[in-house]
């Protein structure tokens, strides 16, 4: 039973355009100000509005999609974000096969991948584990790693080591009403919900030019475009619920356990994973949460964790 065999690759390149990050924006409802507000990004860590991390990842997979055989689906990540990136950017990508291939669904294989910008910097950086076509006209593995899930990668460790440092965090125009002491450990939300229709999913394939077959003509919706709506369900609660808006998302652990299907109405559960202050920077934490995205009437199909950065409240007005 021959499989399709990965060797390392380098993807196509990608110019960031404003109507890459609007049109993201729009089908994700991740309109976050640090992506739309350019006088609220101004003041921001980055000084300048900045593009959706998550957009970088799809786009990084949907360009490594063509540029290798057809037949290979990534259903779960491991990811990190090191560096931002802007409207006239241009960004590519490299993969790098890690394992042998995992028969427990099919045909399986990890691959290290960096996303780069411009000449050569990188930007974002981690793991996927691909399900693999076979190449004879056996019987193909993809159908049941598509419906039957993907093992995860292990989450983070966050949790606080010590004292908590006093907060240097001052008053100003970047205060939301969620700040990192607000989040108790063990603390839930859920999200108000969202229907997936064909305009959402197909201008997702195009926006990322995903080119894997299983996602186009038919009622399964790509994968990361379930990843891509976190952001922006959880942006529906912010600024003065759940986890509020924050300074920058820093790494992802996430798999599909089950695929979306076009009509699906989709929402999160989010739970309070860890938290810990920064050392170095003591105006701002960090916070880890456990994510589930879940379909009315159908139960669980993504999960993972998300870990970002917070502001931290001004000392003055701690109580």
């Amino acid at each position: 039973m021959a499989a399709v065999r990965l060797k390392a690759v380098r993807s196509p390149s990608r110019t960031i355009t404003e109507s890459d990050i609007a049109l993201f924006a729009a089908i994700t409802k991740d309109s976050s100000p640090v992506h739309t507000d350019a006088a609220y990004a101004d003041e921001g860590v980055f000084g300048r509005r900045v593009g959706h991390g998550l957009l970088g990842l799809c786009l990084a997979e949907g360009l490594l999609s063509r540029a290798r055989p057809k037949g290979a689906i990534a259903l779960a990540w491991e990811w990190e974000f090191t560096e931002p990136f802007f409207v006239g950017d241009t960004l590519w990508a490299q993969a790098e096969p890690e394992s042998a291939p995992d028969d427990r669904f099919g045909t399986v294989v990890s691959e290290r991948i960096v996303v780069f910008k411009n000449d050569g910097v990188p930007i974002q950086k981690g793991r996927h584990r691909l399900a693999l076509t076979h190449g004879d006209g056996s019987p193909d593995p993809l159908e049941s790693a598509i419906h039957g899930g993907i093992e995860a990668f292990a989450d983070l460790a966050v949790a606080q080591e010590g004292p908590v440092p006093r907060s240097s965090a001052t008053p100003g125009s970047m205060e939301t009403g969620v700040f990192f002491e607000d989040l108790a450990l063990g603390a839930r939300f859920e999200t108000p919900a969202y229907t997936v229709g064909e305009f959402e999913a197909g201008a997702f394939l195009g926006l990322t030019a995903e080119a894997g077959e299983p996602f186009h003509a038919t009622p399964v919706v790509a994968p990361l475009f379930g990843l891509g709506l976190v952001e922006g369900l959880k942006n529906a609660l912010a600024p003065h619920g759940g986890v509020g808006t924050p300074l920058a998302s820093l790494s992802w652990r996430w798999r599909q356990i089950a695929p979306i299907a076009l009509n699906d109405t989709l929402s999160l559960e989010v739970e309070i994973q860890g938290k810990r202050a920064s050392r170095s920077k003591t105006d701002r934490g960090i916070v880890a949460q456990t994510i589930s995205l879940i379909a009315h009437g159908r139960g669980i199909l993504q999960q993972g964790q998300h870990v970002q950065m917070l502001r931290r409240r001004p000392p003055a007005e701690n109580p």
